[in-house]
């Protein structure tokens, strides 16, 4: 169990109520600064973890694979060496694409953080 007094003030957290099956994503100081504008009634009663980041990675290969299987042996393998050799910016567009994902990561819940000295 962290303590919430030693996370980093950019340090992701999930803050849950007791009313709610969902949580909330957001910084350390942004969970201070609602809570010193009243936004919970008691702060005890929240489940707060440290948020851990998921982030999907998109590969041309792994969406030609989602293919293959209904087509000729080595199918997926000539597309991709077509695609290759028609698109000489084949790996950049995969990273751009990569960079977009990053861009919209999920969270979920990891290690529970203790509401010691929050304010």
């Amino acid at each position: 169990m962290k303590n919430f007094e030693e996370l980093k003030s950019e340090t992701m957290i999930t803050v849950q109520s007791d009313k709610s099956a969902e949580f909330s994503v957001m910084s350390k100081e942004d969970f201070k600064a609602e809570i010193l504008m009243g936004f919970y009634d008691d702060v005890e009663e929240l489940k707060v973890t440290v948020a851990e980041v998921d982030v999907q990675e998109f590969s041309f290969s792994s969406a030609i694979s989602y293919y293959e299987d209904e087509m000729y042996d080595d199918w997926g393998a000539d597309v991709i060496n077509d695609m290759k050799n028609c698109l000489p910016d084949f790996e950049t567009i995969e990273k751009k694409i990569n960079d977009i994902f990053g861009l919209h990561p999920s969270y979920y819940e990891g290690e529970e953080v203790l509401l010691n000295n929050v304010i």
